[in-house]
């Protein structure tokens, strides 16, 4: 979620084992929930504390190392991305990847997880699973895909241009 992310502290982040620790007092859903990085995510990560050292938080406002990011920042972003879309938000990338995960025949349950929603009913009591290995190896099949998706879409830019 873009709260989740934008308030995130640098502290929750151990790039070493590939975790994000999302703290329940930032989580939407009041739960603490351990989201496993990619590849990908990880090197991002990197090269983004690395640009701001001294920060506190993951993602500063701009002049301000200590605040997070303002709450338009992501989709102002986005919305200067040329899409075919009209008025794509970064919620929508949460659609996009739970739909194009249930594509890849991921299970139902570990994307629900990864988009840490409770289940309701009967089975959000008694079914308490993390399921970390397998959202660990889905997550990194997502980046992989998103990567090979870049890497078609610069393949056909450079076959148009020649």
């Amino acid at each position: 979620r873009k709260s989740e992310l934008r308030l995130a502290h640098k502290t929750e982040f151990d790039l070493e084992r590939a975790e994000w620790a999302l703290p329940e007092e930032h989580s939407k859903m009041d739960t603490a929930l351990v989201i496993p990085l990619s590849r990908q995510a990880v090197e991002m990560l990197r090269r983004q504390f690395a640009r701001h050292p001294d920060a506190t938080v993951a993602f500063p406002m701009q002049g301000a190392l200590h605040t997070p990011m303002a709450a338009s920042t992501l989709n102002r972003a986005l919305s200067r991305i040329p899409l075919k879309i009209e008025h794509f938000t970064v919620h929508d990338l949460r659609r996009t990847a739970a739909t194009n995960l249930a594509e890849l025949e991921y299970d139902e349950a570990w994307i629900e997880k990864a988009l840490n929603h409770n289940k309701k009913g009967v089975a959000g009591i008694y079914n308490r699973a993390k399921y970390a290995t397998q959202r660990r190896d889905m997550l990194q099949a997502w980046a992989d895909w998103l990567d090979g998706v870049k890497v078609a879409r610069n393949e056909a830019q450079g076959a148009q241009q020649s």
